[in-house]
């Protein structure tokens, strides 16, 4: 009686807990926010299997449900709006969780939970989910990823068509580049087939694509949301609909709304059943009023998807069914006579199985008893001839170690073959290995029967060489003690392999860690999974910083498009290794330029990237140092006002500046990579040539005199300095050549020489001797007309000063004079002095002094000598 009454109370307070639950769930209410329209079958069939779960028991929550309609409205203005009419509408509500449908409801719920009281947020349909969170802490959210399988679709298509010769992906903008990456990464490892991604709005744009394409084409539809011809909206299953009447190629898609509409069939996204999970995560989410629920739950709708296909068109493109996926899901199926009486067919051939199998078992009974007795003896011998044929050593020992069977390997292996039996497995081993050995046996045989126990010893040959040894040990049960079964290997030669790969792989990693290039290994991802030291040198990050991290976080901002169209490029072109310059930041956001090549390998079936980064910015700034010289140079050599051209030892014009391209009436680029012959007549080459050759030979700066001649024919004088370049073993590298225009200046010369002439002349008949002095007053020139009167030659007076041919008694009164001149107090002046003679005499001479000046700077004196 006690027992049954603490029983009925038992389930009496269970009832009494449930029904206070149920009645709870009565006050809860829910708000359903739906992204799309009712229209809409893919929310249709979402909202459906939310209410499913939300009504399967009573009472339910209250249920209110709002349709944002994103498809046609879209603008913040009318997000807006929207939320304004919720918040009137639910003024005073408090929803206890929000179901949305798809990823405009999501985000907007995200955006303003707080407006409807901070509840849990339940999703399905997302497929966006991380980027639609990325501004969010994922606070309270559980949900259904949607997942479509387009790498199954298109496999199955290529299997079901394998004479196809394109497959045509077609989209609306909506949906593109959400499946544009999966279709990009299938087609990437099957190139063997011709493919297209192609996006309109416009359904007519791509019925007309589609019949465009040749016959043996397959569609895979992607399309969400088009219009018609008319303008009008098509979403949800319209517009397969309508490919299907309007185009004769096999169609694949992934939603079930497309199945019955015009697709073959593929593997199936269901919005119903990402319906039903979400509706029954709230469900119990509301049952346990959220206790045990503080961590977000997301589950992939890859649980759910399925293989499903239509049979009418399955036999309109002759597709055998064999070829289908196992528990395909077959739609517009007509039952055959086996099919439709398939359980009585069944039923009646399992009883006639069974009868013959009982009947079949009690004769093989009989059979099988002789035979046993047979093959009982014969297994023994087979297992004998095993054992003793093993490459491993079997032995089994007691706890002592005394050996009491063992196969022929061990009787090879040690010397003494006959008394083996009698011997103990302990002496085999060194003294070290005897103790380990014995409470390893002790340990066997306390602990249960199936446990195996691994270990490892070394022995010593004769000749000093040290053998490996591996093996495992169980516990084998007797009748009245129980034994150890040893099973061992010789592992010497793979022990010393492994060691060798041991110190391959450390070699690998010093030499790795010590290259002076930084190296990185990126996965199939491009993520980080492996750099050696010079990275962490150069760039000063830590390991941590690093690894497992993107390397387009790497990447200076500026450059990470250019980055990202370089992994586009990898990826669809195929490419295996490729060198490029960019630029990256380090620790401390400095600059660097890298230069980078790579190499593809495969590990697995998945790309592994290998990156060589050699940093150059110093190499950069060098070379932009050199540009900015050059171009420095350059000017520089323009502004001269001679002509300046380089030649190369080929004799070709490496570079000419802007008077020499003027000078020949051309412009530069009809100059620089030619010869003289492609400029000049050969005339004039050979004789620049000729001209080029005697520099060369000269081996050293050689100036001389050239002719050019101007377009217009006119002929001028040139005084050229070449210049021949040789490298350090004197091997010709090109000429330099600097050339001033001298025809005015070798006429201005002449004339002048013809003056100087007829000075000199003049001053030859004069009787007065004539000379110059510096600004120091020492002679700088003085006629030869002082030889007359002194017998000193013009040269001893040269460089001397005027004084120190006067007498000691004139020279004080000269340098003053002098001095006042050179001050500038006078300009000119007339005095007796005394000039000594080559025989030390005096002779009185009247000197007339004229200043010579450049503005104001005094420059020296010119006079005259005029015997008293």
């Amino acid at each position: 009686m006690l027992k049954r009454l603490i029983i009925s109370l038992f389930f009496f307070l269970a009832f009494s807990t449930s029904i206070a639950y149920s009645q709870g769930l009565a006050s809860k209410k829910v708000l359903i926010l739906n992204s799309y329209s009712q229209d809409y079958i893919w929310t249709i069939e979402e909202q459906e299997g939310i209410l499913s779960q939300l009504n399967s028991i009573f009472p339910s929550p209250e249920i209110f449900i709002e349709n944002m309609d994103s498809k046609r409205f879209n603008s913040k203005r009318y997000l807006d709006d929207f939320s304004n009419f919720l918040m009137k509408k639910y003024s005073g509500f408090k929803f206890d969780a929000i179901v949305t449908t798809d990823d405009p409801a999501f985000v907007y719920a995200l955006e303003r939970r707080n407006q409807f009281g901070n509840p849990p947020i339940f999703f399905c349909g997302v497929n966006t989910y991380s980027d639609d969170i990325k501004n969010f802490i994922p606070y309270k959210v559980y949900g259904v990823k949607e997942e479509e399988n387009l790498e199954s679709t298109l496999s199955l298509m290529l299997k079901l068509f394998p004479n196809a010769k394109k497959i045509l992906g077609v989209a609306d903008e909506s949906v593109a580049s959400y499946f544009k990456k999966q279709f990009d990464d299938f087609f990437a490892s099957h190139n063997d087939i011709s493919n297209e991604y192609f996006v309109s709005n416009n359904l007519e744009k791509i019925i007309n694509k589609i019949n465009s394409e040749p016959k043996d084409i397959l569609v895979l539809d992607l399309i969400a949301h088009t219009v018609d011809k008319y303008g009008d909206d098509l979403i949800g299953s319209a517009p397969t609909h309508e490919l299907y009447k309007r185009v004769n190629v096999p169609i694949f898609g992934t939603f079930d709304y497309q199945l019955g509409n015009g697709i073959v069939g593929g593997m199936i996204t269901s919005g119903l059943e990402q319906g039903k999970i979400v509706g029954k995560l709230a469900y119990d989410y509301l049952f346990d009023n959220g206790a045990g629920w503080e961590n977000s739950k997301i589950i992939n709708s890859s649980e759910s998807n399925y293989y499903a296909f239509d049979e009418n068109l399955l036999k309109k493109f002759n597709i055998k069914k064999e070829l289908l996926p196992p528990n395909s899901k077959i739609i517009n199926h007509q039952e055959t006579f086996f099919e439709r009486y398939s359980k009585a067919i069944l039923y009646s051939s399992i009883v006639s199985l069974m009868l013959l199998l009982i009947i079949a078992l009690l004769v093989i009974i009989l059979i099988q008893k002789r035979r046993e007795y047979k093959k009982l003896s014969e297994s023994e011998k087979y297992f004998r001839l095993l054992l003793d044929n093993s490459s491993d050593m079997i032995l089994v020992v007691d706890i002592d170690g005394e050996i009491l069977f063992e196969n022929d390997s061990l009787s090879m292996l040690f010397s003494d073959v006959n008394d083996i039996e009698a011997k103990n497995f302990l002496n085999f081993l060194e003294n070290e290995e005897r103790e380990k050995f014995k409470l390893l046996f002790e340990k066997i045989l306390t602990t249960e029967q199936d446990s195996i126990f691994p270990f490892k010893f070394y022995l010593n040959t004769k000749n000093g060489a040290k053998v490996a040894f591996e093996g495992k040990a169980k516990k084998i049960s007797g009748r009245v003690e129980d034994f150890i079964l040893l099973t061992i290997s010789e592992v010497t030669e793979r022990e010393r392999v492994h060691n060798s790969l041991r110190e391959r792989e450390q070699e690998y990693e010093t030499l790795f860690n010590n290259i002076k290039d930084v190296v990185l290994v990126l996965d199939s991802d491009f993520r980080i999974i492996k750099s050696n030291e010079e990275l962490y040198r150069t760039f000063g990050y830590k390991p941590e910083d690093v690894i497992s991290k993107d390397v387009i976080n790497f990447v200076y901002p500026e450059d990470r498009d250019y980055a990202k169209s370089l992994i586009e490029k990898v990826l669809k072109e195929n490419i295996k290794g490729m060198s490029f310059e960019i630029r990256a930041i380090d620790v401390n956001n400095h600059i660097k330029v890298i230069d980078v090549k790579t190499n593809t390998v495969y590990k697995n079936d998945k790309r592994i990237y290998f990156l060589v980064c050699r940093d150059i910015t110093e190499k950069k700034r060098s070379e932009e140092a050199l540009l900015q010289k050059q171009r420095e140079l350059n000017i520089l050599l323009d502004s001269l006002p001679g002509y300046i051209y380089y030649k190369n030892k080929d004799g070709i014009y490496i570079f000419v500046n802007n008077n020499f391209a003027k000078l020949l009436g051309k412009d530069r680029k009809e100059i620089i990579g030619h010869t003289d012959y492609e400029i000049f007549d050969k005339e004039q080459a050979e004789k620049n040539l000729e001209l080029d050759r005697s520099a060369v030979k000269l081996g050293m700066v050689h100036f001389q005199e050239e002719m050019l001649r101007k377009p217009n024919k006119e002929s001028i004088s040139v005084l050229t300095q070449k210049v021949p370049i040789f490298d350090e073993n004197r091997n010709l590298q090109g000429l330099i050549s600097l050339s001033y225009d001298v025809t005015e200046l070798k006429s201005a010369y002449n004339l002048a020489k013809n003056i100087e002439e007829k000075y000199f002349e003049i001053i030859r008949l004069i009787s007065d001797v004539v000379f110059e002095l510096d600004y120091s007053g020492r002679f700088s020139f003085i006629s030869e007309k002082i030889y007359d009167y002194t017998k000193l030659q013009p040269r001893d007076f040269l460089n001397k000063f005027f004084v120190d041919f006067s007498s000691p008694a004139e020279k004080e009164k000269l340098t003053l004079l002098f001095m006042s001149i050179l001050k500038g107090d006078k300009k000119d002046a007339v005095f007796e002095v005394g000039i000594k003679n080559d025989k030390e005499e005096y002779i009185n001479f009247e000197m007339r002094i004229v200043a010579k000046y450049e503005g104001r700077v005094f420059r020296g004196a010119l006079g005259s000598l005029r015997k008293l």
